[in-house]
């Protein structure tokens, strides 16, 4: 029983771990995104 209740945890946590990371990625994909449009637009403009 116990060892069940563990996996399981272990499992919760696993999730929580991979959606943190997840998130993270695509906020960081998206300022990416924004400073390499951003500097595609200041280069037209010059």
């Amino acid at each position: 029983m116990l060892c069940m209740k563990a996996k399981i945890t272990f499992e919760i946590l696993f999730l929580l771990l991979l959606n943190v990371v997840y998130s993270k990625v695509l906020s960081n994909l998206k300022i990416y995104k924004q400073a390499y449009h951003g500097s595609k637009f200041s280069s037209m403009l010059r």
